[in-house]
C-alpha cells in the first residue's frame, strides 16, 4: 500500500510545501539563522563563544556542585566525543524532504546482544522497491565492530512502514514486543507486534482498532498507568500537516496483557495541542505514572496566506490513580513549577544532572545556536528542568549552557566516559533550511560537575543529521553507544532517494568502572518500565590540590519506553562509576511507588550486570528519595 505524504502550501501563490518546509521558512523569518556558513567548525566556535559564564545555584559554588564528580583528565576525550561510525543502513526516503523516523533498541531474541528496529515511513518512490521502504530489524552479530545483519523478513516484520516505535514486554512473557505508529496514516496507523522469544514477530489483528488509534498517529509511549502489572500506551495525534485543521485527540490505551488495547474514554489526557512526543514517568513520586507531552506541530494561516508554526505549551498530565483508584489525568504544569512554557518542543529525556538521586528532565526544540543569549527568544530555547525534590522543577538550561544549542529532534542523557556524571547528546536538522542553526550533527555536552557544561567535538552524524536517537551498549563493553536515524542529503535541490541509520560506537578510553542493571517486575510490568533506579557507590575524585580521594556518590536513572523523538532506548540501565568505582547499594522505586533496596556483594560491585527481581511482599510503599 502506498502511503502518500500530505502536502499543502505555505504561501498563497507559492509552491507546494510540507510542514517541515513551513517550519523552515518560519525560522528563517524569525532570523534564527544569522550566518551563511554551514561549516561545523565555525558553528562550534560560535556556540562556544556565546556561552554564559558559570552561575552558582543557591547554596552552591561554581567550583563544584554538591554530588558532582571531577573528571579523570588523564584520558582526554577523542574526536567526535569518542564515538566512531560503525555501520550505516540505508532506508527509503521521500525525494523532496527527509522523514521523521524513530529507532528502538532491545535484545529481541534473548541472546544477550542488543538489536535495533528501524522505522521507515516514506512513500515508495518510483523505482524504489518495497524491500527498500519497509521497516527494518537489524540483528547484531556481536564482536568489537558491532556488525549487523538484516533479519526483517525472517522476523515477520517485512512490508509495513512506521514513524514511531516503543519496545516493551506487552504480554509479560520475558521478551520485547513492539508498538508502532505511522504519522502519515489518517486512520489505522497503529500496530502491535508480539515476539515469540526468538525474535520472530506476529502482528496482533485489531490490537488497537481504528476508533482507538488517533488520526495521523505520531509518538508512542509505554507505561502502566493503573498499576495492574500490564503495559498501557499513549499515542499522540501528530495531526494532519495542514494549516488551521482541528486538533485531533490523542489516545490513552489500556493494555490487557495479551497485546490488545482499549481506549480510555475521558481520561483527561486527550487534547494536548499538536503533540510531537510523550513519555510516562512518576514525576511527583506518588506511586503512579504521569504523562509529559512535548508539542510542536500547530500551523495557522496568517496574513497573505502565509502558514506559520505557532508556539505551543508543554503539558504535564498528573495521574490521580494513586489517590482515588481512577485513571484520570489533569494538566498541572503550574503544580510542577514549570508553568506555561510555549515553544516548538520536540523531545523528552530523563537523567540525573547533578547527582542528587532525583530524576531531571531535558526538553529540546528549535534552538538558537547562532545567536547570542540576549538575542535568543525564550520561545526557542531548550529546557533543562532540575528536580527540586518537592514535586516541582526549575529550568537551569541557561546556567548549564544548553539553552541555545542547535535544532533538536532526538536527545538522551548518556555517561560517555562512565565517569559517574550524565552527559547530554542531541541531534537534529530541519530539511531544506540551509543555515547553521538548522543543522545539529550531534551536539554533545559533557557534564563536568559544574555549570556550564563543556561542549565537545560533535558526533560524526554529518550535516544531514536526523530525528530518532536511541542509546544502548551495542558491543557489550560497558560503554553506551548511539544509533541515529538521519534525513539523508536534503540540501536543495533535494533529490536523494535514501536516508541513513548511523551506528556510533563509543570508543572512550577513560577506563572507568560501570554497573548494568536489568529489572524483572513481578507485580509490576515485566520490564519495570516506569521504575527509577538509584545507585549509591564509592569512587575516587581529584580534589583542587590534584590529589585523589575516596568519596561516596549517588545517581538515578529510569526505565523508559518512548522518549527522545519517536524512539525507545535499551531497558538495561548502565551506571558509570568513575575511577576504581565500586557499587554499594541499589534502590528501586517500582512504577507503583514500592521501594526495594539491595546491597551488592563484593563480586558484583563493578563491571557486572545485576538483575533485580521485584519482591512484592517485602517492597515498601512510600514516597521516594525524600
Amino acid at each position: 500500500m502506498m502511503v502518500r505524504a500530505h502536502r499543502r502550501t505555505c504561501f498563497e501563490h507559492g509552491a507546494s510545501r510540507s510542514m517541515l518546509e513551513c517550519l523552515a521558512v518560519f525560522l528563517s523569518l524569525a532570523r534564527v539563522a544569522v550566518s551563511d556558513s554551514c561549516n561545523t567548525t565555525e558553528n562550534l566556535a560560535l556556540l562556544q563563544s556565546t556561552r554564559i559564564h558559570p552561575v552558582a545555584l543557591e547554596g552552591q559554588t561554581t567550583e563544584g556542585l554538591p554530588g558532582y564528580h571531577r573528571r579523570n583528565d588523564s584520558y582526554p576525550v577523542p574526536p567526535n566525543a569518542g564515538f566512531e561510525r560503525a555501520q550505516e543502513m540505508a532506508l527509503s526516503q521521500s525525494p523532496t524532504f527527509g522523514s521523521l523516523e524513530g529507532v528502538a533498541a532491545a535484545d529481541f531474541d534473548g541472546d544477550g546482544i542488543l538489536h535495533h528496529f528501524l522505522c521507515s515511513s516514506n512513500d515508495m518512490n518510483p523505482g524504489v522497491s518495497q524491500a527498500e521502504s519497509t521497516q527494518r530489524l537489524l540483528r547484531c552479530v556481536g564482536g568489537p565492530d558491532g556488525a549487523f545483519e538484516e533479519v526483517t523478513e525472517a522476523a515477520g516484520l517485512f512490508g509495513p512502514r512506521c514513524s514511531a516505535v516503543a519496545a516493551g514486554d506487552l504480554d509479560n512473557d520475558g521478551d520485547a514486543d513492539l508498538v508502532t505508529a505511522n504519522y502519515r496514516e489518517p486512520s489505522g496507523g497503529c500496530k502491535v507486534w508480539l515476539n515469540d522469544g526468538t525474535g520472530v514477530f506476529t502482528e496482533v489483528p485489531d490490537a488497537i482498532d481504528t476508533a482507538s488509534c488517533p488520526g495521523f498517529p505520531g509518538s508512542v509511549a509505554l507505561g502502566d498507568v493503573n498499576n495492574d502489572g500490564m503495559l498501557d500506551a499513549y499515542i499522540g495525534a501528530f495531526n494532519d500537516i495542514v494549516a488551521d485543521t482541528q486538533n485531533l485527540p490523542s489516545s490513552l490505551l489500556i493494555g490487557d496483557g495479551t497485546g490488545n488495547f482499549d481506549l480510555a474514554v475521558d481520561s483527561g489526557a486527550e487534547f494536548p495541542e499538536w503533540p510531537c512526543v510523550a513519555s510516562f514517568m512518576d514525576l511527583d513520586d506518588d506511586g503512579d505514572l504521569d504523562i509529559i507531552v512535548a508539542t510542536c506541530n500547530r500551523l495557522v494561516n496568517g496574513p497573505g496566506g502565509v502558514v506559520t508554526p505557532i508556539f505551543t505549551p508543554i503539558y504535564i498530565f498528573r495521574n490521580s490513580f494513586a489517590q482515588d483508584g481512577n485513571v484520570k489525568f489533569e494538566n498541572d504544569v503550574d503544580g510542577f513549577g514549570i508553568g506555561v512554557r510555549t515553544g516548538l518542543w520536540m523531545n523528552v529525556a530523563f537523567g540525573d544532572l547533578n547527582g542528587d538521586g532525583l530524576l531531571d528532565i531535558f526538553m529540546g526544540q528549535a534552538g538558537c545556536a547562532t545567536l547570542t543569549e540576549a538575542g535568543c527568544p525564550a520561545g526557542l530555547r531548550h529546557a533543562l528542568f532540575r528536580n527540586n525534590g518537592d514535586g516541582t522543577y526549575t529550568d537551569v538550561a541557561n546556567e548549564a549552557g544548553v539553552a541555545i544549542h542547535p535544532f533538536n529532534w532526538g536527545a538522551a542523557f548518556i555517561d560517555i566516559e562512565n565517569s559517574g556524571t550524565q552527559d547530554l547528546i542531541t541531534v537534529g536538522k530541519l530539511p531544506l533550511l540551509v543555515a547553521p542553526a538548522s543543522v545539529n550533527p550531534g551536539t554533545v555536552y559533557r557534564n563536568d560537575g559544574s555549570f556550564p557544561w563543556t561542549l565537545l567535538d560533535p558526533l560524526d552524524v554529518g550535516v544531514d543529521s536526523g530525528t530518532g536517537l536511541s542509546v544502548g551498549d551495542i558491543d557489550n563493553d560497558g560503554l553506551e553507544d548511539v544509533v541515529v536515524q538521519t534525513f539523508g542529503p536534503t540540501v536543495p535541490p533535494a533529490n536523494a532517494a535514501q536516508s541513513v541509520a548511523v551506528f556510533l560506537q563509543n570508543r572512550n578510553k577513560a577506563k572507568n568502572g560501570w554497573l548494568k542493571v536489568v529489572l524483572e517486575g513481578r507485580c509490576s510490568n515485566r520490564d519495570g518500565i516506569g521504575a527509577k533506579v538509584k545507585l549509591t557507590y564509592k569512587t575516587y575524585l581529584r580534589s583542587t590540590g590534584r590529589r585523589w580521594r575516596k568519596v561516596v556518590r549517588r545517581q538515578v536513572k529510569a526505565v523508559v519506553s518512548g522518549s527522545s523523538f519517536f524512539s525507545s532506548n535499551d531497558k538495561v540501565i548502565t551506571f558509570g562509576l568513575g575511577l576504581r568505582g565500586k557499587a554499594k547499594v541499589l534502590e528501586v522505586q517500582w512504577p507503583n511507588g514500592a521501594m526495594q533496596r539491595l546491597r551488592l556483594p563484593e563480586r558484583k560491585q563493578s563491571k557486572k550486570l545485576v538483575k533485580v527481581k521485584e519482591n512484592c511482599k517485602r517492597a515498601r510503599h512510600r514516597k521516594a528519595y525524600r
